[in-house]
């Protein structure tokens, strides 16, 4: 007897994760009368399709990768169910493909409905998640949210949640965006984002309880698969701190770039330079304040050096207000083609609940992809987005109340020092220093040769190299006569990059 199951509440996680391994390109494969008929009849064509679909993989993970490829490309969100939740009763594998709309126990149904027909042993596991609607708690006698597969691969079960691989909800909006950020995780990792109802579906040596899971951070597959890990100083999932609060995490890839933000959860507004990072070899170090008693989102965002994707939304007032006018300038100048123009209009969708256009992801359209990537990168729109990789709550404790309002805790930040593998400014930390007083500048980095100040008079203040620490270092009073002051590097001499600006007070 077939079975399936559903759950009354599932989540679905908000990060909209950047980096993954492509889509198989069998997940188009199939002949046009095959993938139009699996959603009119399921259980006559289901077979048909697994067996195209798997036909000459080798070992059971590439069978499970290109089913779960499938149903990413093919079934979406059902967002429905936040005004009906009755839907999420009827959720077994043929009405999902009848409707192409699952919630999270309809896609871990078809999910175990595939693998079956490929001859691959799967499992639904519910629990709960630390997804959509989370806060920090799971109360007593609260029903399982979330639902989830395991696979058998060899004599170990991989863990696989297709629902957030497939993509992310906004409101009441689903928008597509494939990752396999769920999909090679170890069930130490799994942990932190997903907690079997039944113990024995954890996959662990030693179990942990209910307590355990919301203690600890949200971490979604992202922070892994960026090749990011924790040391000994793991935070919690909330904080409260008496003073700025650091931790330092390992970055196995050098090709991973991170950077942070402290985020008002009210108003989902940023507090200016409430965080800072630091790199060295194979570590990131980063800070975290709050400017005053309210609870912060901290958050880890990343990205691949060098990796362009085109933003998956643009707001309605960039949209049509900048993009598409100056698209329209670069197709008057012949900068870009009509063909070009018209793909950058066809690539984003308007939701005006949402206040937003987002991407009509296709991983396969690469001529159009490309095309869009160059026109945005022509009006110098943003291309090199981060993608949250972590997320803590962090407050104030009861004797200290922020650094104050209205003013950054650290120095802003640019790309240049963001981008750098080795760089630590060792003083000052301060956001604001006061005209007038003495300063110790002192950076330590590898990647850039020579550092300096360049004043509005034109002046130049260079940092000279202490071999007895490895710093950069200058001492200088602040100018009465300058505004900010901005930290340059230079890698050959020549060129100098902005690193970071200090705002400046007047004296007291």
């Amino acid at each position: 007897m077939k079975q399936f199951f559903a759950i009354l509440c599932c989540a679905l996680s908000l990060s909209a994760p950047l980096w993954s391994a492509a889509m198989d390109s069998r997940v188009r494969s199939l002949n046009p009368t095959l993938a139009e008929q699996v959603f009119t009849a399921p259980e006559q064509n289901l077979p048909a399709v697994v067996n195209r679909l798997t036909s000459g993989t080798s070992g059971v993970e590439a069978r499970v990768k290109v089913l779960h490829d499938w149903i990413c490309d093919n079934i979406a969100y059902d967002t429905e169910v936040f005004d009906h939740p009755e839907i999420q009763r009827i959720q077994d594998y043929a009405t999902v493909l009848r409707k192409k709309k699952a919630v999270c126990s309809g896609y871990t149904n078809l999910m175990n409905e595939m693998c079956r027909l490929a001859g691959v042993e799967s499992i639904g596991i519910i629990g709960y998640s630390k997804g959509f609607g989370y806060r920090g708690t799971i109360q007593e006698g609260q029903h399982p949210d979330h639902a989830w597969n395991a696979i058998r691969i060899g004599n170990r079960w991989q863990l696989i949640d297709v629902t957030w691989d497939a993509g992310f909800c906004e409101l009441k909006h689903f928008v597509k965006h494939y990752t396999t950020d769920w999909f090679r995780l170890t069930p130490e990792q799994f942990i932190f984002s997903h907690l079997p109802l039944d113990e024995q579906y954890q996959y662990l040596k030693k179990t942990i309880t209910k307590e355990e899971f919301v203690a600890q951070p949200y971490v979604p597959g992202r922070f892994f698969a960026q090749g990011l890990g924790f040391t000994k100083d793991m935070p919690q999932y909330t904080n409260t701190i008496a003073k700025a609060v650091s931790f330092t995490f390992t970055v196995r890839d050098s090709a991973t770039i991170v950077n942070t933000a402290v985020i008002d959860a009210d108003t989902g507004q940023p507090a200016a330079n409430a965080s800072f990072a630091d790199r060295m070899a194979g570590k990131v170090i980063v800070t975290f304040d709050v400017p005053d008693k309210k609870t912060y989102k901290a958050k880890l965002t990343t990205r691949r050096r060098d990796e362009t994707m085109n933003p998956m939304y643009i707001p309605t007032g960039e949209w049509e207000s900048y993009v598409m006018p100056q698209a329209g300038a670069l197709l008057a100048q012949k900068k870009i083609t009509q063909k070009e123009y018209d793909f950058l209009a066809e690539s984003y969708y308007k939701v005006k609940e949402n206040g937003r256009y987002y991407l009509a992801e296709d991983l396969f359209a690469t001529a159009r992809n490309t095309a869009v990537t160059k026109t945005l990168k022509a009006i110098s729109y943003n291309t090199n987005n981060f993608e949250e990789s972590l997320s803590l709550d962090i407050k104030a404790g009861e004797t200290y109340s922020g650094y104050g309002s209205g003013r950054g805790r650290f120095p802003l930040v640019y790309a240049g020092y963001a981008d750098a593998q080795n760089i630590q400014l060792i003083s000052p930390r301060e956001g604001v220093l006061r005209k007038g007083s003495v300063q110790t500048f002192s950076i330590k980095c590898k990647d850039y040769t020579g550092f300096a100040f360049i004043l509005s008079n034109g002046e130049w203040k260079f940092l000279t190299f202490n071999s007895s620490n490895g710093c950069y270092e200058l001492e200088m009073e602040i100018p009465s006569d300058e505004e900010s002051l901005t930290l340059m590097g230079t890698k050959d001499k020549r060129r100098y990059d902005g690193l970071v600006t200090f705002a400046l007070e007047e004296e007291q």
